[in-house]
């Protein structure tokens, strides 16, 4: 069950002896692979296909920034996995990723409540969406 897994993203990606390397299998068939890339200095998050396999990817300077907190790591972990979960609308030019609006809302609806349930996941969503404003990555 996605739930789960996405525990299990949490405890890997950010736990101490957690390798930053997911490999999931979603509900509904497919892979997604999460992975938490340390060294990179930038700060931002991406979602991309690979052949037939989604990816996630978390960089060291978005985990880094003194003006990220949990809430905004988990809101762009969720903001990520919903351009491959959200459906419609899509993306013009990549139409295999759901829209940033879609994603988004994604996050918030489906997202962060299977892991923090739903009054927290609306919490984690305004702060989370308020500290990736701060840096630029949200509009």
């Amino acid at each position: 069950e996605m739930g789960e897994g996405y525990l299990h993203y949490l405890r890997a990606l950010f736990l101490p002896g957690g390798d930053g390397v997911v490999d999931a299998r979603l509900h509904g068939g497919g892979d997604l692979v999460v992975r938490l890339v340390p060294g990179a200095r930038h700060a931002d998050a991406q979602a991309f296909r690979a052949g037939k396999v989604r990816h996630v990817r978390l960089y060291g300077g978005l985990v880094r920034h003194r003006k990220i907190g949990s809430s905004g790591l988990a809101f762009a972990l969720a903001h990520e996995t919903g351009h491959h979960l959200g459906g419609a609308p899509h993306l013009e030019y990549l139409p295999w990723l759901s829209s940033e609006e879609r994603a988004s809302e994604w996050a918030l609806t489906d997202g962060l409540p299977m892991v923090f349930g739903v009054r927290q996941a609306e919490i984690i969503a305004r702060q989370g969406a308020a500290q990736l404003k701060a840096i630029g990555l949200l509009d």
